[in-house]
Protein backbone atom coordinates (compact mmCIF):
# COMPACT_ATOMS: atom_id res chain seq x y z
CA UNK A 1 0.00 0.00 0.00
CA UNK A 2 1.29 3.44 -0.91
CA UNK A 3 2.42 5.62 2.00
CA UNK A 4 1.41 9.25 1.50
CA UNK A 5 2.51 12.32 3.45
CA UNK A 6 -0.32 14.86 3.50
CA UNK A 7 0.36 18.56 4.07
CA UNK A 8 -2.78 20.62 4.59
CA UNK A 9 -4.93 17.87 6.10
CA UNK A 10 -6.86 20.37 8.20
CA UNK A 11 -7.98 22.40 5.17
CA UNK A 12 -11.12 21.87 3.13
CA UNK A 13 -9.58 19.70 0.38
CA UNK A 14 -7.08 18.01 2.71
CA UNK A 15 -9.76 17.00 5.22
CA UNK A 16 -11.86 15.38 2.50
CA UNK A 17 -8.83 13.64 1.03
CA UNK A 18 -7.90 12.29 4.44
CA UNK A 19 -11.47 11.20 5.09
CA UNK A 20 -11.76 9.31 1.78
CA UNK A 21 -8.40 7.60 2.15
CA UNK A 22 -8.81 6.56 5.77
CA UNK A 23 -12.40 5.36 5.41
CA UNK A 24 -11.60 3.36 2.28
CA UNK A 25 -8.29 2.04 3.60
CA UNK A 26 -6.78 2.74 0.17
CA UNK A 27 -3.68 4.59 1.39
CA UNK A 28 -1.40 4.58 4.38
CA UNK A 29 -1.46 8.27 5.40
CA UNK A 30 0.93 10.34 7.50
CA UNK A 31 -0.43 13.80 8.26
CA UNK A 32 2.15 16.57 8.60
CA UNK A 33 1.00 19.60 10.62
CA UNK A 34 2.57 22.91 11.59
CA UNK A 35 1.32 22.59 15.17
CA UNK A 36 -0.62 19.98 17.17
CA UNK A 37 -3.56 22.39 17.27
CA UNK A 38 -4.01 21.73 13.56
CA UNK A 39 -5.04 18.17 14.43
CA UNK A 40 -8.34 19.33 15.97
CA UNK A 41 -10.30 19.13 12.72
CA UNK A 42 -8.82 15.71 11.93
CA UNK A 43 -9.42 14.29 15.41
CA UNK A 44 -12.62 12.55 14.31
CA UNK A 45 -10.44 10.12 12.34
CA UNK A 46 -8.23 7.49 13.88
CA UNK A 47 -5.00 8.97 12.55
CA UNK A 48 -2.45 6.21 12.20
CA UNK A 49 0.48 8.65 12.03
CA UNK A 50 1.18 12.32 12.28
CA UNK A 51 4.30 14.47 12.40
CA UNK A 52 4.92 18.08 13.24
CA UNK A 53 7.12 20.10 10.88
CA UNK A 54 7.73 23.62 9.69
CA UNK A 55 6.46 23.48 6.10
CA UNK A 56 8.81 26.32 5.16
CA UNK A 57 11.88 24.44 6.42
CA UNK A 58 13.09 21.65 4.11
CA UNK A 59 15.13 19.86 6.81
CA UNK A 60 12.22 19.76 9.27
CA UNK A 61 9.86 18.62 6.54
CA UNK A 62 12.29 15.98 5.27
CA UNK A 63 12.41 14.31 8.69
CA UNK A 64 8.61 14.30 8.85
CA UNK A 65 8.14 12.57 5.48
CA UNK A 66 10.90 9.96 5.64
CA UNK A 67 9.66 6.57 4.50
CA UNK A 68 6.78 7.97 2.42
CA UNK A 69 6.32 7.26 -1.29
CA UNK A 70 4.41 10.43 -2.16
CA UNK A 71 3.71 13.85 -0.71
CA UNK A 72 0.42 15.67 -1.34
CA UNK A 73 0.95 19.41 -0.88
CA UNK A 74 -2.43 21.04 -0.17
CA UNK A 75 -1.51 23.86 2.19
CA UNK A 76 -2.54 27.50 1.99
CA UNK A 77 -0.42 30.54 2.61
CA UNK A 78 0.21 34.14 1.66
CA UNK A 79 2.03 35.33 -1.45
CA UNK A 80 5.46 34.95 0.19
CA UNK A 81 4.76 31.57 1.77
CA UNK A 82 3.32 29.85 -1.33
CA UNK A 83 6.57 29.66 -3.37
CA UNK A 84 8.71 29.15 -0.23
CA UNK A 85 6.56 26.19 0.87
CA UNK A 86 6.69 24.66 -2.63
CA UNK A 87 10.51 24.97 -2.66
CA UNK A 88 10.78 23.43 0.82
CA UNK A 89 8.48 20.55 -0.20
CA UNK A 90 10.56 19.82 -3.26
CA UNK A 91 13.84 19.87 -1.33
CA UNK A 92 12.33 17.69 1.42
CA UNK A 93 11.14 15.11 -1.13
CA UNK A 94 14.60 14.92 -2.68
CA UNK A 95 16.32 14.65 0.69
CA UNK A 96 13.90 12.04 2.11
CA UNK A 97 13.74 9.95 -1.08
CA UNK A 98 10.03 10.64 -1.64
CA UNK A 99 9.62 9.95 -5.34
CA UNK A 100 6.41 11.88 -6.16
CA UNK A 101 5.07 15.33 -5.24
CA UNK A 102 1.42 16.10 -5.95
CA UNK A 103 1.12 19.88 -5.81
CA UNK A 104 -2.31 21.47 -5.45
CA UNK A 105 -2.15 24.71 -7.40
CA UNK A 106 -5.05 26.75 -8.76
CA UNK A 107 -6.71 27.59 -12.06
CA UNK A 108 -6.06 31.21 -11.06
CA UNK A 109 -2.53 30.86 -12.47
CA UNK A 110 -4.28 31.80 -15.74
CA UNK A 111 -5.86 34.90 -14.19
CA UNK A 112 -9.33 35.77 -13.01
CA UNK A 113 -10.73 35.96 -16.54
CA UNK A 114 -8.57 33.84 -18.85
CA UNK A 115 -9.09 34.24 -22.59
CA UNK A 116 -11.08 31.60 -24.50
CA UNK A 117 -8.91 28.66 -25.48
CA UNK A 118 -6.73 28.81 -22.36
CA UNK A 119 -5.47 25.36 -21.41
CA UNK A 120 -2.75 23.67 -19.35
CA UNK A 121 -0.13 24.54 -21.96
CA UNK A 122 -0.97 28.26 -22.09
CA UNK A 123 1.94 30.45 -20.94
CA UNK A 124 1.80 31.65 -17.33
CA UNK A 125 2.44 35.25 -16.28
CA UNK A 126 3.52 36.39 -12.83
CA UNK A 127 2.61 40.06 -13.36
CA UNK A 128 -1.10 39.69 -12.70
CA UNK A 129 -3.02 42.15 -10.47
CA UNK A 130 -3.66 39.43 -7.85
CA UNK A 131 -0.54 38.51 -5.86
CA UNK A 132 -2.04 35.11 -4.97
CA UNK A 133 -2.12 34.22 -8.68
CA UNK A 134 1.49 35.36 -9.15
CA UNK A 135 2.62 33.35 -6.12
CA UNK A 136 0.97 30.20 -7.48
CA UNK A 137 2.67 30.76 -10.85
CA UNK A 138 6.08 31.12 -9.15
CA UNK A 139 5.46 28.00 -7.06
CA UNK A 140 4.47 26.01 -10.14
CA UNK A 141 7.63 27.08 -11.95
CA UNK A 142 9.73 25.90 -9.01
CA UNK A 143 8.20 22.44 -8.86
CA UNK A 144 7.75 21.99 -12.61
CA UNK A 145 11.42 22.65 -13.31
CA UNK A 146 12.54 20.24 -10.60
CA UNK A 147 14.68 17.21 -11.16
CA UNK A 148 14.88 14.05 -9.09
CA UNK A 149 11.19 14.11 -8.08
CA UNK A 150 8.16 13.18 -10.18
CA UNK A 151 5.78 16.13 -10.01
CA UNK A 152 2.02 16.26 -10.64
CA UNK A 153 0.40 19.71 -10.57
CA UNK A 154 -3.38 19.98 -10.18
CA UNK A 155 -5.14 23.27 -11.01
CA UNK A 156 -8.71 23.19 -9.76
CA UNK A 157 -10.97 26.21 -10.09
CA UNK A 158 -13.61 26.71 -7.44
CA UNK A 159 -13.74 23.60 -5.26
CA UNK A 160 -17.12 23.09 -3.61
CA UNK A 161 -18.78 20.50 -1.41
CA UNK A 162 -19.82 19.92 2.20
CA UNK A 163 -17.99 22.23 4.63
CA UNK A 164 -16.88 24.55 1.84
CA UNK A 165 -17.35 28.31 1.90
CA UNK A 166 -19.41 28.00 -1.29
CA UNK A 167 -22.03 25.92 0.56
CA UNK A 168 -22.45 28.20 3.54
CA UNK A 169 -20.60 31.44 2.83
CA UNK A 170 -22.28 32.46 -0.41
CA UNK A 171 -25.97 31.61 0.22
CA UNK A 172 -26.18 33.65 3.44
CA UNK A 173 -25.30 37.05 1.93
CA UNK A 174 -27.50 36.27 -1.07
CA UNK A 175 -30.47 35.55 1.19
CA UNK A 176 -29.87 38.68 3.28
CA UNK A 177 -29.43 40.75 0.09
CA UNK A 178 -25.89 41.79 1.00
CA UNK A 179 -24.69 40.22 -2.24
CA UNK A 180 -26.21 39.53 -5.62
CA UNK A 181 -25.60 37.38 -8.68
CA UNK A 182 -24.53 39.28 -11.78
CA UNK A 183 -27.05 38.71 -14.58
CA UNK A 184 -29.01 36.38 -12.32
CA UNK A 185 -26.12 33.96 -12.00
CA UNK A 186 -26.18 32.98 -15.68
CA UNK A 187 -22.69 32.31 -16.92
CA UNK A 188 -19.77 29.95 -16.73
CA UNK A 189 -18.39 28.81 -13.42
CA UNK A 190 -15.10 26.91 -13.34
CA UNK A 191 -15.95 24.64 -10.42
CA UNK A 192 -15.28 21.08 -9.33
CA UNK A 193 -16.88 18.96 -6.64
CA UNK A 194 -14.33 18.11 -3.95
CA UNK A 195 -14.76 14.32 -4.36
CA UNK A 196 -14.03 14.61 -8.07
CA UNK A 197 -10.83 16.50 -7.27
CA UNK A 198 -9.87 13.90 -4.66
Amino acid sequence: MMKVALLGGSGFVGTRLLEKWLLSGSHDVRVVVRSPGSLARMARFALPEWEQADVLDAASLSRAIEGCDTMVHAIVGDADQIPAAAQAALEACRSAGVRRLVYLSSASVHGQNPPPGTNDLSPLRDDQPAEYNNAKVRAERLVRDASGVEVCILRPGIVYGPRSQWYSGLPRPLRSRQAFLVEGGNGICNHIYVDNLV
